[in-house]
């Protein structure tokens, strides 16, 4: 297997305007990890040339219309939600792809645009980890770019072959299905980041292989698919009109939080505790765009408050900026059906 002792850690975006929490998370990620390889990836000037000016490396995809006008036919994903998210999403492994082919020498490290690092991140260990692909899972049939490791050319071609074959076979292919597909395939050698210490196995619902989410690691922590982050931060209050669920649990997800010890150690370390023995969460998946989490005078505070509420059940959170923007988003969508009907 090639090796290489460069990797490059980037976030992509695709889409013409650039969400605040994205700008703090790149922020934060440069001051916090100004030792590692940064670069922000779009299809957007506007975007670049906002983050070019706090200090970090761009790179411009310059392929998303080729890839839109290949593949749209074949995907019946609601294109009006979110201006085209499900395929933007879907849409980042072919900027990586053309990304790593002008970088060929290189590994890399994709994180998701709301995923907090904390600073004990183990970024050493993707680079002396040898598999074709890895990433952790949300559930049996759905893998989560939140954290995705792709160490060379042949574990991106994978990475793509298997995107244009979903593309081609499921008309709801997203980028979760395809690191699923991969997930189950006894064709290539994928590497499962734990979510949970095996010592919680017991605690999983809804699967049928547990090793895709506590197997034995070389490293002492978790990763967070999204389970984690979405439980104790919420659910990105977009998707219900202004309302953040926090403590919800999900349905389709293998890890249940309600089974988990949540423990703040020091000031940036978050852990998983049983029967004495801690673990820590290498990152949150911050489902919803929660501003604070960002900020290092508000972290602890945030973390600490909602593990504290935890004992008190599911609850709803009204946030008055997201319903109007809900609200005039909807306005803006039914006028413009009835434009295109009249």
């Amino acid at each position: 297997m090639e090796s290489t002792n460069s990797m490059n850690v980037s976030i992509v975006y695709l889409g013409n305007q650039l969400p605040e929490y994205l700008l703090k998370n790149l922020k934060y990620l440069n001051s916090t990890f100004p030792q590692q390889n940064l670069v922000f990836i779009s299809d957007s000037d506007k975007s670049l040339q906002s983050v070019s000016r706090i200090g970090i490396a761009t790179w411009k995809f310059q392929g998303l219309a080729k890839v839109i006008e290949t593949y749209r036919e074949s995907l019946r994903h609601d294109w009006e939600f979110r201006s085209n998210f499900w395929f933007n999403t879907l849409a980042r492994y072919f900027a990586i792809d053309a990304y790593m082919s002008e970088h060929p020498g290189d590994s890399h490290l994709h994180l998701e645009a709301d995923n907090y690092l904390f600073p004990n991140f183990p970024f050493d260990y993707f680079r002396n980890l040898e598999t074709q692909l890895a990433f952790p899972m949300e559930s049996d049939e759905m893998g989560v770019a939140s954290v995705l490791f792709i160490p060379n050319l042949h574990a991106l071609k994978i990475l793509i072959d298997t995107s244009v074959k979903e593309i081609r076979e499921n008309p709801f292919a997203t980028d979760m299905t395809i690191l699923g597909k991969i997930a189950n395939s006894k064709e290539y050698l994928s590497s499962k980041l734990r979510v949970l210490p095996k010592e919680l196995q017991g605690t999983m619902k809804n699967t049928n292989y547990p090793s895709h989410f506590s197997s034995a690691a070389p490293f002492p922590g978790v990763f967070d698919a999204i389970s984690h982050g979405q439980f104790l931060l919420g659910v990105d209050p977009r998707n219900f009109r202004g309302v953040r669920k926090v403590f919800a649990v999900q349905a389709s997800h293998a890890v249940n939080p309600t089974e988990i010890t949540y423990q703040i150690r020091g000031e940036n370390e978050l852990c998983i505790l049983r029967e004495g023995k801690f673990w820590p969460i290498y990152n949150l998946h911050n489902h919803a765009k929660d501003l604070r989490l960002y900020s290092s005078s508000k972290r602890l505070k945030l973390l600490t408050r909602r593990i504290g509420q935890m004992k008190s059940g599911e609850r709803s959170e009204f946030l008055l900026p997201f319903f109007l923007k809900a609200l005039f988003g909807a306005l803006k969508r039914r006028m413009a059906r009835v434009i295109r009907k009249a």
